[in-house]
């Protein structure tokens, strides 16, 4: 288990990763936890979700993790229980944009507390708001490599870049499966907030609509890209067949008028260059010929 302590304003920020189960269950005493809240949070893959309890806020999100070596997003689940004087967030696995924030926090605390109301929640929103900013970083770089993607599509490298596209439409899709559970997340507003918390809460929501919307988009222009590269690697496998098939039509005559000598005549050896020759030509014309329409 890891843990971190951090004091904001009159609070603390209690950080917590892979909690095993009995440390869960003295946490969720020491937080007045419901029963029904613990077995939430000791889920495999839980949903995100927003539960106003009388002594305590739960809001569980999951925040996009890209695998640099597998290349695959995966969503990681961050719970924050928010009580009178205390934050808890608790993750299983590493978030590396959550331990930035914390670490921000840390340090310039003045940098960030005036942007923190006077309440628990308001902390976390602004935790989670950061969060959100990360993702459009990397949405953004995701555009950038999409954009990049189309480029080589377009400058003949089809055969190159299947891959890739459907990395980059994975990637997207990943992403869209994650975020999707948040945009009703934050409509509600808790009867509990007072005016400054609840502006932050409604930021939070726009935050994850906006994040869908570019989402949308980038989903389109990835189905658009892939679309595109499988017409035109199609159309240039039609071309090389096409080509093919005329040195067919060529070569075929051409063989059997050498085989229609007798191997004896004097001028066998004269007609089997001459057509070898040929069909060397007309190979290498293909070849030339598809190499210049970058067929192959």
């Amino acid at each position: 288990m890891s843990f971190s302590k951090v004091p904001v304003k009159q609070f603390e920020w209690i950080d917590t990763q892979r909690p095993s189960n009995e440390e869960i269950a003295t946490f969720a005493r020491e937080a007045k936890l419901l029963h029904s809240d613990v077995e939430f949070l000791l889920e495999d893959q839980p949903r995100p979700e927003v539960a106003v309890r009388a002594d305590y806020v739960l809001i569980l999100v999951r925040v996009p993790v890209f695998d640099k070596k597998t290349r695959v997003t995966s969503g990681a689940s961050v719970a924050f229980i928010t009580t009178k004087d205390r934050l808890y967030t608790l993750h299983t696995q590493p978030v590396v944009v959550l331990e930035q924030v914390r670490q921000e926090i840390e340090d310039h605390p003045n940098d960030h507390e005036p942007h923190i109301g006077e309440n628990t929640i308001s902390l976390a929103l602004y935790i989670i708001d950061k969060l959100g900013d990360s993702s459009f970083r990397k949405l953004t770089r995701l555009t950038k490599h999409i954009d990049i993607a189309e480029d080589a599509v377009f400058f003949g490298n089809e055969r190159k870049m299947v891959e890739e596209v459907a990395i980059l439409g994975r990637d997207v899709l990943d992403f869209r499966r994650i975020v999707r559970p948040h945009i009703s997340l934050f409509k509600n507003i808790p009867d509990i907030l007072d005016e400054n918390t609840a502006s932050q809460w409604r930021r939070v929501g726009g935050q994850m609509e906006q994040l869908w919307e570019l989402l949308e988009s980038l989903y389109n222009s990835a189905k658009e890209l892939r679309e595109t590269n499988d017409s035109l690697l199609q159309h240039k496998e039609n071309e090389l067949l096409r080509l093919l098939t005329l040195y067919s039509i060529v070569a075929i005559p051409a063989l059997l008028l050498a085989g229609s000598y007798n191997s004896g005549a004097p001028t066998f050896e004269v007609i089997f260059w001459v057509v070898l020759l040929f069909l060397v030509f007309c190979l290498g014309f293909v070849f030339l010929r598809a190499k210049r329409r970058k067929i192959i």
